[in-house]
């Protein structure tokens, strides 16, 4: 039975599924599970951002895409934190928001270790890891979405990405810390 190429499945976002399946779905594109449509779409997301930073010329072309990604970030972190009543002292409700927020991207993450005022997530599967067109710039600029996403739900709580696996690493960590404003 023929299954989709890994580089056809890289490129679109299509699982890789046998080809009768494949093509029932386009024909009856209903019946394309909404977990499946989700994450062709969050996969098309990410090839979006990589081509337009990979066609871009200049640096400019990648700092605009990673401001409007931290802004767009910070104004969802601030809607979700009214929308919630997300507690600017409930670091573990902040967590929380952000795992789920990473989930809706496919992004696997996880919280490893909690001390007091630190955090440590985990990532160990991400919808672009591994993929030919992924790299650290695009990874850096969904990165900002979360830096946004995070000041926006609580100014006081600072990331640190640890690993990347656009960089090569096995996972991604990141460590989340509180820092209180003087």
């Amino acid at each position: 039975m023929r299954k989709l190429s890994n580089e056809m499945s890289a490129l679109t976002g299509f699982p890789k599924l046998p080809h009768w399946i494949l093509r029932l779905y386009l024909n009856y594109p209903w019946l394309v599970p909404m977990r499946v449509r989700w994450k062709i779409a969050s996969k098309g997301l990410g090839l979006l951002i990589s081509e337009i930073i990979k066609s871009d010329e200049g640096p400019s072309g990648t700092k605009d895409i990673v401001k409007s990604c931290r802004e767009l970030g910070f104004k969802q972190g601030q809607k979700v934190k009214n929308e919630f009543a997300v507690k600017d002292n409930d670091f573990k409700q902040s967590l929380k928001v952000v795992i789920f927020a990473n989930r809706l991207f496919g992004i696997n993450s996880k919280v490893v270790e909690r001390n007091g005022k630190v955090a440590k997530t985990r990532v160990t599967k991400c919808s672009w890891a591994g993929s030919d067109y992924w790299s650290s710039k695009p990874c850096g600029a969904l990165s900002a979405w979360e830096l946004g996403l995070v000041e926006g739900l609580n100014p006081e709580i600072k990331i640190k990405f640890l690993k990347r696996m656009s960089k090569g690493d096995d996972c991604c960590e990141a460590e989340y810390r509180i820092e209180m404003a003087d």
